[in-house]
């Protein structure tokens, strides 16, 4: 899971005390289950139990900010899977939550839609942080 998802799991899913205005959240693992089958494992050691705790698309919500999920197109299935994955989990449970799927992007370019002007991506951001595009 990547560093924003830990801050979005202790921010938003394990705190009743509110820190976040809004999260955004591009092309990440929301699920940890497959990391442990992943060479990755063989430093991480991380067990069933473990990797379901610290899942954050099984947690429930405390802090109920606008949450933005996005994901490229050309993503790995994985990673669109676990977007749509955690959309569908907390779309109940959220107050706030929207899923994107950006054109042409994966994993390491998502973020050009940031600064590309008039983007979905750019345009779903202003919008969470109440700014005319």
């Amino acid at each position: 899971m990547a560093s924003g998802s830990m801050l979005l799991v202790n921010n938003v899913a394990q705190s009743d005390q509110i820190f976040l205005k809004g999260a955004i959240l591009l092309s990440d693992l929301f699920r940890l289950e497959p990391l442990m089958l992943s060479n990755i494992n063989e430093i991480l050691q991380m067990d069933a139990d473990t990797a379901i705790k610290n899942s954050l698309v099984y947690l429930n919500p405390f802090n109920i900010c606008p949450l933005l999920l996005a994901a490229g197109t050309d993503e790995t299935d994985e990673f669109k899977d676990q977007s749509f994955e955690m959309y569908n989990s907390w779309e109940n449970k959220h107050a706030s939550i929207e899923l994107l799927k950006i054109p042409h992007k994966n994993h390491y370019s998502i973020l050009d839609a940031v600064t590309e002007n008039s983007s979905s991506l750019q345009s779903a951001i202003f919008r969470l942080m109440n700014i005319d595009g």
